[in-house]
């Protein structure tokens, strides 16, 4: 965004100084204002484009998370499991 912004700044620096060296005419009027959308669109672009990959990204975030926690539960349960059947098995045993 930053190069946006000096190279915007520049390109409407001169485009001010090329109107005010004039009449002040209504088309380098027009050139001001056309080269000033066109910035606006490069930035709403490039804007747009960022938001879009930041959303994706989170949204891959999110669902390696929800991956890690289901994984993480699972592997907590089945492991609870074989501890329980190993305390059945050890009562037995000892008791049996």
């Amino acid at each position: 965004m930053l190069f946006f912004h000096f190279r915007q700044t520049k390109e409407m620096s001169t485009a001010i100084a090329t109107c005010s060296q004039g009449d002040g005419n209504a088309a380098a009027t027009r050139d001001v204002n056309s080269l000033a959308a066109m910035h606006f669109d490069d930035i709403h672009l490039s804007r747009t484009r960022y938001e879009s990959l930041i959303e994706s990204e989170n949204l891959k975030q999110k669902r390696e998370f929800r991956d890690w926690i289901l994984a993480t539960y699972e592997e907590y349960f089945l492991q609870a499991e074989e501890n329980a059947t190993l305390d059945k098995k050890m009562k037995k045993k000892v008791f049996g």
